[in-house]
């Protein structure tokens, strides 16, 4: 969707948030912007805070808690730098401050805040702008060695490892008025760093095919694996069939239809097809999410959702059955001992 390949942050400020319980909670404010006279330290700022988003497909948009986006201090504060209304410095002053506003509980660590300007990212074949906002709160330590008079001298320090980014976003100039397209990152994981999308950047899925896809392929794996089973009678076997025409119907179709998917993976039965339309139902409703009947089908999402569809069948320690075809050609039963069996058809053995 985006390419900064070539984009370059052009202006950058950056400010101090401190969580120390002995310092208290602090913000310290820097007077003007950061130089960036060295083109070494430049490049290495630009590997450590875009490098990450190079190759991001989940992107978001801007909400807030009344739904209205136009509202969130985020959204506003990037549309005036983006028309160059208010100066920039002083509106990386106003993020650090509202970041820090949404900085309270008490697991948030203190960390160094950097806003940049980024300038030549390739949009639909042109050049647009966006806003970049980084936390580093992960401090490593390093030895530094410096070789002089033929002699070795070492010394510790501590510094941010450029290869790890713990906190990002990339706000990009574009689709304003449904709120504008961010990217987010937080390499955290811990609950109690929510806050950054949540509170901070108060954002949402992009309504868009990768979405709607995503949340369609998260849907129905989880309801043929777990809803379908206990609510239709149907062995594992055939669960795992109609998990892998699942994933088989993402991967070659190039729209979604209901109906067609209700026909061709579900096979057109009502008992299934009455249990799925309850369950997306209350997928919906619980994730606060729209399922459209129709969307064009993302392969970035289809991908990335890949994994999830798997059909592994597992019995006892003894075998593992891969169901990656017509699952007519695989039967259930059980003896006359009592001992349950599948019973497998093919033509050639590989």
């Amino acid at each position: 969707m985006f390419d900064l390949s070539i984009a370059r942050i052009a202006r950058l400020s950056m400010h101090l948030l401190n969580h120390d319980e002995e310092d208290g909670n602090d913000l310290s404010l820097s007077d003007d912007t950061v130089s960036l006279a060295d083109p070494m330290v430049t490049a290495l700022l630009e590997q450590y805070t875009i490098k990450p988003f190079q190759n991001f497909v989940d992107y978001q948009s801007f909400t807030y808690k009344n739904g209205d986006h136009t509202l969130n201090p985020l959204a506003i504060l990037a549309g005036q730098m983006f028309d160059e209304s208010e100066s920039f410095h002083e509106s990386t002053q106003r993020i650090a401050q509202h970041l820090h506003q949404n900085s309270n509980h008490h697991g948030i660590k203190s960390g160094d805040l950097m806003i940049a300007l980024i300038s030549d990212v390739t949009y639909e074949d042109e050049m647009i702008d966006a806003i970049g906002i980084f936390k580093s709160e992960q401090k490593d330590d390093f030895l530094k060695m410096t070789y002089k008079e033929a002699n070795y001298n070492l010394q510790s320090d501590r510094g941010v490892n450029i290869n790890k980014l713990d906190k990002g976003c990339i706000i990009f100039n574009t689709g304003a008025s449904a709120g504008y397209v961010v990217a987010s990152v937080d390499r955290t994981g811990k609950t109690d760093a929510q806050y950054w999308n949540d509170d901070f950047l108060q954002i949402k899925p992009l309504d868009d095919a990768f979405h709607a896809t995503q949340q369609y392929m998260n849907m129905a794996q989880t309801f043929v694996s777990h809803r379908m089973g206990e609510e239709v009678n149907m062995n594992k076997g055939e669960q795992l069939g109609i998990l892998n025409d699942a994933g088989q119907f993402f991967k070659k179709k190039d729209t979604y239809s209901e109906d067609e998917f209700k026909q061709e993976v579900l096979g057109g039965d009502h008992e299934i097809i009455e249990s799925f339309q309850n369950y997306k139902k209350e997928y919906a409703q619980e994730l606060q999410v729209d399922l459209p009947e129709q969307f064009g089908i993302s392969n970035m999402a289809v991908k990335k959702s890949a994994k999830d569809f798997k059909s592994v069948l597992k019995l006892d320690k003894n075998f593992h059955v891969y169901i990656h075809g017509d699952r007519k050609l695989i039967e259930h039963g059980r003896d006359e001992d009592g001992r349950k069996f599948y019973k497998l058809y093919y033509e050639e053995e590989a």
